[in-house]
This record gives structure tokens, sequence and C-alpha cells, in this order.
């Protein structure tokens, strides 16, 4: 994740507090405990193709799936092509049937296949 940051001091700068905290996005609040809960995002939009994505709208998608648990979506820049592209990070709802490689990559085949079904067309085919 911080290779990005690497000999590159300016770039670093912007990411890390100068108390050391790497600036992520996540909005969090602290409890008597002193326990963290991320309850917000403060980038809320990921900037695709000219279209402004919601990642809780993907997430709320994804979340319909029978077979996920939980899920998350990030925006990842790519430089070559100028935009953003969603990212989701899933969990099956029953990870002791997804062991082996050929099985996680089914899985992952499946919930991209199903998505292009789920999604507008400009969001789903961005692969």
């Amino acid at each position: 994740m911080m290779k990005r940051y690497l000999n590159s001091p300016e770039a670093t700068k912007k990411a890390i507090t100068p108390d050391g905290w790497f600036k992520t996005g996540d909005v969090c609040t602290r409890d008597t405990a002193g326990y963290y809960h991320v309850v917000d995002r403060r980038k809320s939009l990921i900037k695709y193709k000219g279209f402004q994505v919601v990642p809780a709208e993907l997430e709320g998608i994804l979340l319909t799936h029978p077979e996920i648990a939980d899920a998350a979506v990030i925006g990842v820049e790519s430089v070559e092509q100028a935009t953003e592209f969603p990212r989701a990070y899933v969990v099956h709802s029953h990870p002791e049937k997804i062991k082996s490689d050929d099985v996680k990559a089914a899985f992952g085949q499946d919930i991209m296949t199903w998505m292009e079904r789920s999604c507008a067309p400009q969001i789903s085919t961005g692969r």
C-alpha cells in the first residue's frame, strides 16, 4: 500500500499526519474504552469515467447477494486511464466453502457477472 510514497516526501507528507496516522478517509469515533469505530467516509464518491459512483450503493447491492456476508467498496486510481475504478472487498457468508484458489476465483467471477446484471452498464463494465 505504501509503495507510491517511497522516495516521495511530498506524497508522504500529504498521506500521513504529523503524529503518524495514515489518512485513509475513514471517519472514526473513539469510545470511553479506547475502541475505534468507523462511522463514515470523508470521500464518499468514486469518479469513474465521468460518473459519480457512491461506494455505499455498490455495497448495498453486493449485500443482497446470498453468498456475501459483508462488503466494502473503495476507489482505486488509474493514472493510465485518468479515472478511478470501484474495487469491492467481500466476505463470503460461508468461508469454509471457498478454501481452494479455484473456488475463490470462481466465486469472484460469479460476483463480477452478478454485478454486471445488477448495476448500470457504465459502472458494471469497469472490471
